[in-house]
């Protein structure tokens, strides 16, 4: 798909840059059906700004915020229970192994070792 235009004004080629490679990520179609192409720029922005020589930890708090919102770590990724995998993106939830009840579990006979 193609990239959508970047809704800032005076965006400059670092952002440009990070632009065009947020949306390329898989969860850019998350952002496309949700209209999100605003909260993207912010990030963009927020991120270039951050990564700036003397910026305030405060900026990096805030885009790492931005980023569980955006869906980009994997924690928001679990939470949301999205798997990313085979260029595909899917809601099911991966498998869980069931744990026998107590009921279920048997003992077993052990050897007396001093016989």
């Amino acid at each position: 798909m193609d990239t959508p235009e970047c809704p800032l004004p005076e965006v400059n080629a670092a952002e440009l840059q990070m632009w065009e490679t947020y949306w390329r990520k898989p969860q850019a179609e998350i952002w496309r059906e949700n209209g999100m192409e605003i909260e993207v720029a912010l990030h963009v922005r927020h991120l270039v700004e951050s990564l700036a020589a003397g910026a305030a930890s405060n900026a990096r708090t805030l885009v790492r915020q931005q980023m569980d919102s955006l869906l980009l770590t994997h924690k928001a990724m679990q939470d949301a229970m999205i798997r990313i995998g085979d260029d595909q993106l899917t809601d099911a939830p991966a498998p869980v192994s069931k744990r026998p009840s107590a009921r279920d579990r048997r003992l077993a006979a052990v050897p007396d070792a001093t016989a």
